[in-house]
């Protein structure tokens, strides 16, 4: 009986992972990306709005890249959040009409506070956010928000790569992001919206009143990602993932700093909608029960059927995820694919935690 139930479990794992990956991702995350159709005459006016705490090092370059924009009419609030470099400095030596810098005074956790003051600061209708550290790839970037508004989206999903540089951490940390990407660009074009990335993202004056979750509590991380939870849904949402669309973000420099960094910004799941936090978590542990090291004992025990299957799944998700690692320009290669999957037992086992259950650590007023 024992080993029906556990073949049982582990093949209707594997069928959520086929599923998933090669009928959903495959169809939804793979479409050809459709070039700008609207005229830029058309498109409406945009409040750019950019948080940043200590980022005086990425002023200069990333935010001259958001003011070369070719679009007709936006503006960029950037919110210097209580920075104690020379961030206000390096502001103060841009001169363009379209930058307006307000100064914030932290007292709470998180950026919301920040992010409420750029949209009371914000002279349009529709908003979108980045952060200081990041930078678009192109000067189209913010006309496909403009194209998307102008179709009737409220809530714009965009794509944030993260930069590549040597070393095994940010390979890692490349593939993670390829695989979040991926589930909720899918899901999202499927229907289902339940998250989106602070560093691209956009949404009406309406979404940003209407939100229940940018009034409440302050968090850590995720004020954002929580908009979209709560407010997307089908027929509002839509999502850009073309590469002029791209806005990159640096990595984490060290292993301490990216766990850090994943459990502030996991520890917003805890207060997602339970549909969605089922979702995920079938995902996930139907992603952990598949994994490659598992065939062993299969193997072992002349269960071959299963194992072959196993062995199918593995070489076909090794083979779409490095091409959506191409597709979003993180171009990963095959046996960095595997090592990917085969260490993702300990990265759902490490953070799996913050996501359903645990708390965020404390506010610390120094970060």
């Amino acid at each position: 009986m024992l080993p029906i139930l556990v073949y049982s479990l582990f093949g209707t794992c594997l069928f959520i992972q086929s599923v998933f990956w090669f009928w959903i991702v495959r169809r939804k995350a793979l479409t050809p990306c459709d070039p700008l159709e609207t005229d830029i005459k058309r498109l409406p006016p945009i409040s750019v709005i950019i948080c940043g705490r200590n980022e005086s090092k990425f002023i200069q370059n990333n935010l001259n890249q958001f003011l070369q924009q070719d679009y007709s009419l936006y503006e960029i609030i950037y919110v210097d959040d209580d920075s104690s470099d020379d961030s206000l400095e390096q502001l103060g030596q841009i001169q363009n009409t379209r930058l307006v810098v307000c100064e914030h005074k932290k007292e709470n956790p998180g950026k919301r506070d920040a992010l409420k003051e750029g949209m009371r600061k914000a002279h349009y209708h529709y908003w979108v956010l980045t952060d200081a550290d990041c930078s678009p790839k192109s000067n189209q970037w913010l006309k496909h928000y403009g194209e998307a508004f102008s179709k009737g989206a409220s809530i714009v999903l965009g794509v944030s790569p993260i930069e590549k540089t040597k070393g095994f951490l940010n390979t890692f940390i490349r593939a993670e992001n390829v695989l979040e990407i991926a589930t909720y660009v899918s899901l999202s074009r499927l229907g289902f919206p339940y998250m989106g990335v602070g560093r691209n993202m956009g949404y009406t004056k309406e979404i940003g009143q209407k939100s229940k979750s940018l009034h409440s509590a302050p968090l850590l991380s995720g004020d954002d990602d929580l908009v979209v939870n709560e407010l997307a849904n089908k027929s509002n949402t839509f999502v850009i993932d073309h590469p002029d669309s791209y806005i990159f973000s640096p990595a984490k420099k060290s292993i301490a700093q990216y766990i850090h960094q994943k459990q502030r910004h996991l520890s917003a799941g805890k207060h997602y909608k339970r549909k969605d936090k089922l979702l995920i978590g079938t995902l996930a542990l139907s992603h952990t029960l598949s994994n490659p090291i598992l065939i062993i004992p299969f193997l072992l025990t002349g269960a071959y059927p299963l194992a072959i299957l196993w062995i199918i799944r593995t070489l076909l998700f090794i083979s779409l995820f490095t091409r959506l690692s191409h597709r979003y320009n993180m171009d990963l290669k095959p046996y960095q694919v595997l090592l990917f999957d085969l260490g993702l037992i300990g990265y759902y086992g490490l953070f799996t935690n913050y996501i359903f259950w645990k708390n965020e650590k404390k506010w610390d007023p120094s970060s």
